[in-house]
């Protein structure tokens, strides 16, 4: 993991996004919100997609980005 958001951190890009259209059960996660909203806590977002966008855990976007790689 540790590996992983060193990566992140050096070659990551920043981006900007528009303002949402839809509202998520946890306004706390609107800012990050892009192609996936990665939480730990899913009781706020039971489904696995929603509006389009996925709803992952940590260790499902991890097996999502080993899978990637």
């Amino acid at each position: 993991m540790e590996a992983f958001l060193d990566q992140v951190e050096q070659e990551g890009l920043l981006a900007s996004a528009k303002p949402l259209k839809i509202h998520l059960p946890d306004p706390d996660d609107e800012p990050f919100l892009a192609e996936a909203v990665i939480t730990g806590n899913k009781r706020h977002c039971p489904k696995k997609q929603y509006e389009g966008v996925k709803i992952l855990s940590p260790a499902e976007f991890l097996e999502v980005m080993k899978e990637k790689i």
